[in-house]
């Protein structure tokens, strides 16, 4: 017993040393030129190696260092354990389908056209609701509440009009970038670098998001201003969202981290990894845009930008607009981005008509009636308006329909400043008129985020 202790201690020992020997600096040398640097990773004949000092990664032929420092990295391999994990990972590191990442996909679905039982707008089965595959706990899934939640409050997004969204960022990479701000001082040269990273990624369906941890909006404002940082950018004054991605604290001993969700949806760090490069490339797995922007006109730009990030009622009028045009170009164009705005407005119909034919008929015209107002100029199916007509005149639903008018119309007070306080004093009417309403509900959920 006291022998295997011994052996147990020895060979903890021993593993101790080799991971500290694969992240202490040391001096390389490849002929006449020598660098201090840190081992990141193996790439088939090459080393990679990073400067803390010069903020830079380098690559290195292993047959070119020196006898001592082959020796040493031969070493590192075996005690690493990672010989065969590393000639695997390699040999194409960005994954098997890495060459198809952005290029455009022809998807074809039968869009079966559903129907709600007593209702004699639709023809045909309503489409099986898709099952939620079974959540991984080694990934973090776009699948809203089980998966990735990204922060909902504006207050606490800059760079952006709107909150990005799990459902607006789609089939995207995304790389969070998490710093404090003791970074400016211990890596002074550090964002410069990252940023010119980043624009190696641009054209392709990776996304960059910057994380403040533990700073007030004013400050992350003058950081942001500071280091000239286009990303969408999160305040994460409370750190609530540094501990949903498993970060135990960004501080003056470690000022950043990065976080990686790739196209797959499944949740990585990046161990031992210095170089923003090599973390967009694993974002970059199966990694792919709603429309392949590649030979869009630029007078569909926009509309596309409003696509890709589900912004489908903002995009629908011009796409629409365009897929009628006399151009064949632009026709083209026209159709192919038509094609995720119609996938997103049958996935609506298909959900209302659910929900009436499960006897939730508010919810039902709550999607109806959203429809018509958001797609006033796309060529929207003449159903969807009949439907929303006959729904409005159903008995049961008159008091609730008249809720939700009053609803919606003090909400719109709130997109201005000085329209809350007179937007309060209506919600708590809804709330004090329709008490048992969805409405009143909904009132309550935006009198509590109004008051913050």
């Amino acid at each position: 017993m006291r022998w295997s202790l011994l052996l147990l201690l020895i060979w903890g020992l021993f593993s101790f040393s080799s991971i500290s020997a694969a992240s202490e600096t040391r001096e390389w040398r490849s002929g006449r030129h020598t660098v201090s640097a840190k081992f990141v990773r193996f790439e088939d004949d090459k080393v990679v190696l990073f400067s803390e000092t010069k903020q830079k990664e380098y690559k290195i032929l292993i047959s070119k260092l020196s006898p001592q420092d082959q020796e040493h990295l031969r070493h590192l391999r075996i005690d690493l354990g990672e010989k065969e994990k590393a000639a695997e990972e390699n040999a194409n590191p960005l994954g098997p389908n890495s060459d198809q990442a952005g290029e455009d996909e022809e998807t074809t679905a039968d869009e079966e056209e559903s129907s709600s039982g007593d209702s004699s707008e639709w023809d045909g089965p309503i489409p099986a609701a898709e099952e939620e595959p079974e959540l991984d706990p080694n990934k973090m899934l776009f699948l809203g509440d089980t998966g990735l939640v990204l922060p909902t409050d504006p207050a606490q997004w800059l760079n952006t009009k709107v909150p990005l969204t799990n459902g607006a960022i789609g089939n995207k990479g995304l790389v969070f970038v998490f710093f404090d701000e003791a970074i400016r001082r211990k890596y002074p040269r550090i964002w410069p670098a990252w940023l010119k990273a980043a624009e190696k990624f641009k054209g392709k369906p990776v996304l960059f998001i910057a994380v403040v941890s533990g700073e007030e909006r004013s400050a992350v404002q003058a950081t942001i201003q500071s280091y000239s940082i286009p990303w969408p950018t999160i305040a994460d004054t409370d750190r609530t969202f540094e501990r949903h991605c498993n970060l135990s604290g960004i501080d003056v001993v470690y000022p950043y981290a990065f976080r990686v969700v790739d196209g797959n949806g499944e949740f990585a760090t990046q161990r031992g990894v210095y170089e923003l490069t090599a973390v967009g490339k694993r974002a970059s797995l199966g990694a792919k845009w709603r429309v392949n922007p590649k030979g869009l006109p630029k007078n569909l730009k926009t509309a596309w930008k409003h696509i890709e990030y589900g912004r489908f009622k903002e995009a629908a009028a011009d796409v629409s607009k365009a897929a009628n045009s006399k151009k064949s170009t632009t026709r083209r164009a026209g159709e192919k981005l038509d094609k995720p705005i119609a996938e997103h407005i049958n996935k609506l119909i298909n959900d209302a008509r659910r929900n009436e034919r499960d006897g939730e008929k508010f919810a039902a015209y709550r999607i109806f009636s959203g429809l018509v107002e958001d797609f006033k100029r796309y060529h929207l199916d003449e159903r969807v308006a009949k439907s929303a007509k006959r729904l409005a005149k159903d008995p049961d639903l008159v008091e609730e329909i008249e809720a939700w008018k009053e609803y919606l119309a003090a909400k719109k007070l709130t997109a201005r400043s000085s329209g809350r306080r007179r937007a309060i004093i209506k919600l708590e009417k809804v709330i004090d008129a329709y008490p048992d309403s969805a409405a009143a509900a909904e009132a309550e959920t935006l009198i509590g985020k109004l008051d913050k």
